[in-house]
């Protein structure tokens, strides 16, 4: 073979070789986020989960790529761990997506249903107990009458009785006591129907206020009970030191 065979043979090979070595080139456009994802993807749909869950992992812990596609590298490595048999490691996944965004949705397009339900399950460990809105009840408000404090605290029945029982027996109080204010109404003639009348309404006066006054005690004492059961549970009050140990006593 002549030198003039020898140069033709270099060239034919040194250009099969760069056209060989063309897509890893330096001048090559590196692969975006999310083609890298849809790759590792595509490893995992075609059965090749070691390659998926090594590509998927890298993309998750690299802090380069873009949040978006972190989680979703982060729910596909979970659903390829539950596929696998692995739930507590799937369950561990999901509960860090969430973890990142309380608010993430997996998409029941590119997901199966049983990744849907393993996610939710996993949403409804993350997700906090709610806790009840803390209630500024001051003690004061136990000594309201007429059952003022029952009704404010969803204790209809015992509310409405207490109401009905004081302000019925203030009414009748208050008109005996100023039926007996003119001094006639105070006169009478011993032996007379007059007399018993009169006495019977002094008499009744402060009955009917000593029983309101008594109904406003019971009253009193069990929104007390309920004050403090209320506190016991946890529930935040705005009370003054000296009313509270009043209270207590």
């Amino acid at each position: 073979m002549g030198p003039a065979s020898v140069a033709l043979l270099w060239l034919a090979l040194s250009s099969a070789a760069g056209a060989a070595e063309g897509d890893d080139s330096p001048g090559a456009a590196p692969l975006s986020d999310q083609d890298q994802l849809e790759q590792a993807v595509a490893e995992y749909q075609s059965g090749r989960w070691d390659a998926a869950q090594v590509a998927l992992t890298l993309l998750m812990s690299d802090a380069t790529v873009s949040q978006p596609v972190q989680q979703e590298a982060r729910v596909y490595l979970g659903e390829v761990l539950y596929f696998r048999g692995d739930d507590e490691g799937a369950r561990k996944i999901f509960e860090q997506v969430l973890s990142i965004d309380p608010d993430f949705q997996v998409d029941p397009f590119r997901h199966p249903p049983e990744i849907l339900a393993q996610f939710e399950i996993a949403r409804s460990s993350v997700a906090p107990f709610p806790r009840p809105e803390p209630v500024q009840t001051k003690f004061s408000s136990t000594l309201l009458p007429f059952g003022m404090y029952h009704l404010r605290h969803d204790r209809p029945v015992m509310g409405t009785t207490l109401l009905v029982t004081q302000a019925g027996l203030a009414a009748v109080g208050t008109i005996l006591w100023f039926g007996l204010l003119p001094v006639e109404e105070r006169t009478y003639v011993v032996g007379t129907p007059e007399e018993q009348s009169i006495k019977l309404r002094n008499a009744l006066g402060p009955v009917c206020g000593w029983t309101a006054v008594g109904i406003y005690m019971v009253g009193f004492l069990d929104a007390q009970h309920d004050w403090r059961a209320d506190r016991t549970n946890g529930v935040a009050f705005d009370v003054p030191i000296g009313l509270t140990i009043s209270g207590r006593l």
